[in-house]
């Protein structure tokens, strides 16, 4: 199923919004910048599941859903389903 790019964009800004606290600042500018600046939502959400991954972390089950919800509204598999949950 396709959805609209204005869904895409809410569901990638609800993702960032609700884990942003989990990742480092140097990186959570990099992703609010190609989210808000330039409009690059499925970058975006690839950048932060990288750096979810890349760096061990966990996350709540709600933001898992989150990220998820973004990632398949935009038809994107960058190994979200491997993201740790931490409850």
């Amino acid at each position: 199923m396709t959805y609209s790019s204005k869904i895409c964009k809410q569901l990638s800004k609800t993702a960032f919004e609700l884990t942003k606290s989990r990742v480092a600042s140097a990186d959570a500018e990099d992703i609010r910048a190609y989210l808000y600046e330039h409009n690059e939502w499925g970058l975006a959400m690839e950048t932060l599941v990288d750096v979810l991954l890349e760096g061990d972390i966990a996350i709540s089950s709600e933001q898992k859903a989150a990220i998820m919800d973004a990632m398949n509204a935009m038809e994107l598999d960058r190994g979200q389903v491997a993201l740790r949950t931490s409850d």
